[in-house]
């Protein structure tokens, strides 16, 4: 079952941010997805979005709401934003 919800259901969702080769990955630059814990949302991305996806997030930065997420069982409120953001090359 897809954790994807409808566009412009963000007051009920979490908005997921993909950013350089996680937005390649994605297909897509951000989605909503149902509301859980980083590691449920995680875990569902993976299942839709696949192991390409999944091997970049893992070893992406993550932050919700602007700032880092250090605790991969913090749960993800509705309204939240989530952003996976992977490693850059240069300075």
């Amino acid at each position: 079952m897809s954790s994807a919800l409808p566009i412009g259901s963000q007051a009920n969702g979490v908005q997921v941010r993909f950013w350089a080769g996680a937005k390649s990955a994605a297909g897509q630059a951000e989605m909503v997805v149902s509301p859980g814990s980083a590691r449920q949302i995680l875990d569902s991305l993976r299942s839709e979005l696949g192991e390409s996806f999944h091997t970049i997030a893992t070893s992406s930065s993550l932050l919700v709401d602007g700032g880092a997420l250090h605790d991969l069982d913090q749960l993800l409120l509705p309204g939240s934003t989530l952003e996976v953001l992977p490693p850059f090359a240069g300075g």
